[in-house]
């Protein structure tokens, strides 16, 4: 865990071999990226999965602030990115596409990552 309220540096991420094979992967996410450590609880919970999404490379955490702005790190408002019938087949279908406009998320791994993260969550 991250000690809380302290600004944090993540190491340049890299999205999975299968997002680079697909040709994704190259852009923002590739720089070094700053985010603020959980505040609270609720806030640590949320951390806590992100981290967990990639098996602790932590290549996710730069999406903490947005979903900290955007849902309130609030895993009810998260899970309400499910959509009850998909838009298309597979796992990245199932979510709303604006998740992941509100997040800035580019990258078709990480999006893969968050998406199967989402549909893991108790509703």
């Amino acid at each position: 865990p991250v000690p809380v309220g302290q600004a944090v540096a993540l190491e340049p991420s890299v999205d999975s071999g299968a997002a680079h094979a697909a040709g994704a992967g190259a852009g923002a996410d590739d720089e070094m990226a700053i985010v603020a450590a959980p505040a609270n609880d609720t806030e640590q919970g949320v951390w806590d999965w992100l981290e967990g999404l990639d098996n602790g490379r932590g290549s996710l955490l730069q999406y903490f602030g947005a979903i900290k702005r955007e849902f309130d790190a609030d895993f009810n408002m998260i899970t309400a990115a499910k959509l009850p019938t998909p838009f298309t087949p597979g796992t990245l279908g199932s979510i709303d596409p604006s998740f992941f406009e509100a997040l800035g998320c580019k990258p078709v791994g990480h999006r893969l990552l968050l998406a199967k993260g989402i549909l893991a969550l108790d509703t």
